[in-house]
């Protein structure tokens, strides 16, 4: 139960503080709210697109979908350290690592078992060492490093992971 108010205290205050955000600096530099500038044309196509989000979310297996909620994360961070840099506001992605969560309490039983052991396999057949679950101060290590350590010239706009700004890998490297 601890995990889950935590998160879900997390994303309301997030959320608060985004919209704090934008009404400030929008108030703050004289510009009108991308929130305010809303019409009933865009409120539209924002239901119709929740309503296609929703369904394509529902198509899918809870590890896809949770991959493309991190993916959003991580966009978003991205684009907001590009619209409020200006501002001297920094966004930044951070990926804590495997962290045992309650997260397996909302997948089919034995899932987070056999995911684990595909990690397992995928890293062996690499040369790579085995995938070991974080302790929560090693997960919350990125994030302290990021928002405290770091520079915001080093992190703003960046995907972070374990103490470090992420590599970018081209797409057709994959293999």
């Amino acid at each position: 139960m601890g995990v889950e108010l935590e998160k879900n205290v997390g994303a309301r205050v997030s959320k608060a503080l985004l919209r704090r955000l934008d009404w400030h600096m929008s108030f703050h530099h004289r510009r009108r709210s991308p929130v305010a500038e809303k019409t009933p044309g865009d409120m539209r196509k924002a239901e119709f697109l929740r309503d296609r989000l929703n369904a394509w979310a529902r198509r899918s297996s809870p590890f896809v979908a949770y991959g493309r909620s991190k993916t959003a994360n991580i966009l978003f961070a991205v684009e907001f350290d590009r619209r409020h840099r200006d501002r001297g506001v920094r966004a930044t992605a951070v990926h804590p690592g495997g962290i045992a969560t309650e997260l397996a309490r909302h997948m089919p039983d034995g899932a987070m078992q056999a995911w684990v052991q595909q990690i397992q396999e995928q890293r062996a057949a690499a040369g790579e060492a085995p995938f070991e679950f974080k302790s929560i101060p090693q997960g919350a290590a990125t994030s302290v490093w990021a928002g405290v350590v770091a520079s915001a010239e080093e992190v703003g706009g960046k995907y972070c992971e374990d103490c470090h700004v992420g590599e970018l890998i081209a797409a057709d490297s994959r293999g």
